[in-house]
């Protein structure tokens, strides 16, 4: 069954030890007005994290016009950017140019820019299991403290966050192919 936002919320009720569980984000609940109120942060939190297959867009950038001193083109970052993680430069041999971000703007040497980026992915049956899992201990980490006053538990949750991190960075790179194959050595030989 595809996470949801309740979902994600009751597993991290359960890994802070709360006897509640919500069946709303809009019930009367002291648990539920704190899993609404901090649910969308921790979701941006763990996005951020990682360059995540299932989040990851490709988009060309609209220039802005004049750039400050020192760069050649200033683009818009997409409004849905999480984190921007590489420009490609649409050459095979040089893939990724340099970039320095400034609010919502991108400066680059490069001209005509695709960004490649972690986009803000909201609907929560997008999120691969392993994914839901760590939003679980990043909200259970953001929820220990304002349920029930542990700062304790709020390490220990960040710190599973953190391995749970991990774990699905693993399976999520393992879901993505390489860009390309090399030849075996002795295929290649034979040329």
């Amino acid at each position: 069954m595809p996470a949801s936002v309740v979902s994600i919320s009751n597993m991290a009720l359960s890994r802070i030890g709360t006897r509640s569980s919500i069946t709303s984000l809009n019930e009367a609940s002291t648990e539920a007005l704190h899993c609404k109120l901090l649910f969308d942060q921790a979701r941006d939190a763990t996005l951020e994290a990682h360059d995540w297959v299932f989040a990851r867009k490709r988009v060309a950038l609209a220039d802005l016009g004049t750039p400050p001193g020192g760069w050649s083109h200033r683009y818009a970052l997409p409004s849905d950017c999480i984190a921007p993680r590489f420009l490609e430069t649409g050459t095979r041999t040089e893939r990724r140019a340099s970039f320095r971000i400034e609010g919502r703007d991108l400066l680059a040497d490069t001209d005509g820019a695709t960004l490649v980026y972690t986009a803000r992915i909201t609907d929560p049956a997008l999120f691969p299991p392993s994914f839901a899992s760590a939003l679980s201990w990043g909200l259970g980490a953001e929820l220990a403290i304002p349920l029930t006053g542990k700062e304790s538990l709020h390490q220990r949750c960040a710190q599973m966050w953190q391995s749970a991190i991990n774990t699905a960075a693993v399976n999520d790179a393992n879901a993505d192919a390489p860009d390309e194959t090399p030849d075996a050595l002795w295929i290649a030989a034979r040329g």
